[in-house]
């Protein structure tokens, strides 16, 4: 029961990770599109 409930909060723990990597993309793709678009303004 306890290498249950353990293998259960790492699960828990490993979906936050996922959830933060894919914030983490959003982040990267808008800086990206704001990088590019700071580009395009300035030719």
């Amino acid at each position: 029961m306890m290498g249950y409930c353990s293998f259960d909060s790492n699960s828990r723990l490993q979906q936050q990770i996922d959830s933060n990597s894919r914030l983490q993309q959003q982040i990267d793709s808008s800086f990206n599109n704001r990088s590019i678009a700071a580009a395009a303004a300035d030719l």
